[in-house]
């Protein structure tokens, strides 16, 4: 789920810089729909599955989205000097992203104790 969190901003925050902002947010909305579909999945999914396979999924998805929706964008912006990020702001947004899940399954954890 973090990498699609992660995924979902960097393609958004992509949009924004080529003013699609349209387009950014509908990469919000299929993001944190994606996330509330998927929360379900991680209590009913059986331990020996290999969880691996969800950020390969998320990862195949969303290279191929940003592959169609903004590489020649991307390329463009590139050689007219426009500015790219390094690695810590990516870097930075996984830590957050790992804290925003974590949040998120513990009060799922939270809240179905009680029931």
């Amino acid at each position: 789920m973090r990498v699609r969190l992660v995924a979902g901003y960097c393609i958004a925050e992509n949009f924004k810089v080529f003013n699609d902002f349209e387009k950014a947010k509908n990469t919000w909305i299929i993001t944190i729909i994606s996330m509330i579909a998927i929360i379900p999945l991680i209590f009913i999914i059986p331990d020996n599955f290999p969880s691996f396979l969800f950020p390969l999924l998320y990862l195949t998805v969303s290279s191929y989205f940003l592959k169609k929706f903004q590489e020649q964008n991307i390329q463009k912006h590139i050689q007219n000097g426009g500015e790219t990020f390094g690695g810590w702001r990516v870097t930075l947004i996984g830590l957050l992203s790992i804290i925003v899940f974590f949040g998120i399954i513990i009060s799922v954890v939270l809240l179905t104790e009680n029931v």
